[in-house]
């Protein structure tokens, strides 16, 4: 009989690989899929409104044409370059509460319809 030998390949076990894998992932933070999607709809978009918001305009028979989406869009602009976070902003007779960060417009009004004209839980006012 002949000498058979064998080369052995060094090759990792399952196991570490597996074991950096865990420890890669609980290094990175874990996005959830609807955070890529408002990420993706705010880059894509210019500015939204919640659920809350549309129900308010249309109750309210509040119409926006391309102009007043343009200077809301460029009032929430504004806004963001100085830092604001949540702002109140005042347009045409009409007031916006709007989350900068995520680009959404919270609620509208005319501003005649406030009883208090009380506005809370904003860090900065945009007047358009």
């Amino acid at each position: 009989m002949s000498d058979i030998r064998f080369n052995s390949i060094l090759t990792p076990p399952v196991q570490s690989s597996v074991r950096q894998n865990e420890k890669v992932q609980a290094k990175t933070p874990k996005t959830s899929f609807s955070d890529y999607l408002n990420q993706a709809i705010s880059e894509t978009s210019d500015v939204t409104f919640s659920k809350h918001a549309l129900t308010r305009l249309e109750s309210r028979n509040i119409e926006l044409n391309d102009g007043d989406l343009r200077k809301l869009t460029d009032a929430i602009n504004q806004a963001q370059s100085k830092g604001v976070q949540d702002s109140l902003i005042l347009m045409n007779g009409l007031a916006f509460i709007v989350s900068i960060k995520d680009r959404t417009v919270v609620t509208a009004m005319p501003l005649g319809d406030t009883s208090s004209n009380i506005f809370t839980n904003i860090d900065g006012t945009v007047i358009v």
